[in-house]
C-alpha cells in the first residue's frame, strides 16, 4: 500500500479528502480527551460554543460532566476546565458522559468530521497508536493541527511532525505532503523532543496561569493505546 500524508492547520480553507484525519491540539484538548478514555470515561459531546454546550448539560442531566475553556480557563459553570489531569481520583465509570468545548480543539475535530473519513483524537499520548490506527482506514491519511485563536500553534505542529515520524516507521514508503514534510522537519529541529512544545507562545501563557504541570503531562509520548474516534452519526467521541 502506497499511503499519503497531508498536514493542514485550522486556517487551511479546506481539508484534503482522506480515509483518516488525526486531530491534534497538544495544549491542551486532544490530550484531555485521550485522558478523559484513558480514566475510564465512555464518551464525549464535543461542541463550540459555550451556550450550546451548557444547554446540552442542562437537558443530558447532571451525570454528565461539563468541560472545558476559554482563554485557558473554565467558563463560569463548568465542572472542569481542559487540564487533561483533571480526571485523575475521579470515578468516571459512574458518569454518563463529558460535554466539551474548547477554543481550538473541539472546533478542529468538528471541522475534519464534515471532510468524511475517520476522524481520530490524535496527541503525543497516543502517538504511536494513532498513526497506526489512522492506516487502517486507507492510504490517504491527514493531520489537521487545530491551532491557537485562529493562528497556527508551534506545539501542534511538532506534535505533527512526531506523528508524521510514526507513521514513516510504520510505512517506509510513506508519500508526504508539504505540510508533512514541514511539521517532520520541524519535528527532527527539535532532537525529536515533544519538549520542545513547552517554548510556544501558547506554552507561555499557561505557565503564566498555573499550568505548568499540564505541559508536562501532554508533553509524554506513547503512553496510552487509546485513540478515540468521533462518530459523526451520533456527534459523540468514544473510544473505539
Amino acid at each position: 500500500m502506497t499511503v499519503s500524508v497531508q498536514c493542514r492547520t485550522s486556517l487551511s480553507p479546506d481539508l484534503p479528502e482522506a480515509d483518516a484525519c488525526l486531530v491534534v491540539d497538544l495544549f491542551r484538548a486532544t490530550t484531555t480527551l485521550v485522558s478523559f478514555f484513558s480514566h475510564g470515561g465512555s464518551r464525549c459531546l464535543p461542541v463550540e460554543k459555550v451556550d450550546e454546550a451548557r444547554a446540552l448539560r442542562a437537558f443530558l442531566g447532571p451525570g454528565w460532566i461539563l468541560a472545558g475553556e476559554r482563554d485557558a480557563l473554565p467558563p463560569e459553570g463548568f465542572d472542569l476546565g481542559n487540564s487533561p489531569r483533571a480526571f485523575e481520583g475521579m470515578e468516571l465509570a459512574r458518569r454518563d458522559g463529558m460535554v466539551m468545548t474548547t477554543t481550538n480543539g473541539t472546533r478542529g475535530l468538528l471541522k475534519a468530521a464534515k471532510r468524511g473519513g475517520a476522524v481520530l483524537v490524535a496527541c503525543g499520548l497516543n502517538a504511536g497508536a494513532a498513526a497506526a490506527r489512522a492506516l487502517e482506514f486507507g492510504d490517504r491519511v491527514s493531520i489537521l493541527c487545530c491551532g491557537q485563536k485562529g493562528k497556527p500553534a508551534l506545539e501542534d505542529s511538532i506534535c505533527a511532525g512526531l506523528l508524521v515520524e510514526r507513521l514513516l516507521l510504520l510505512t517506509p514508503g510513506l508519500s508526504l505532503g508539504k505540510g508533512a514534510r514541514t511539521v517532520l522537519e520541524a519535528w527532527y529541529r527539535t532532537g525529536r523532543k515533544l519538549e520542545a512544545a513547552k517554548h510556544s507562545p501558547h506554552a507561555r501563557r499557561l505557565c503564566e496561569i498555573g499550568f505548568s504541570e499540564d505541559l508536562d503531562f501532554c508533553c509524554r509520548v506513547d503512553v496510552t493505546g487509546i485513540v478515540p474516534r468521533y462518530d459523526p452519526s451520533t456527534g459523540l467521541v468514544l473510544d473505539c
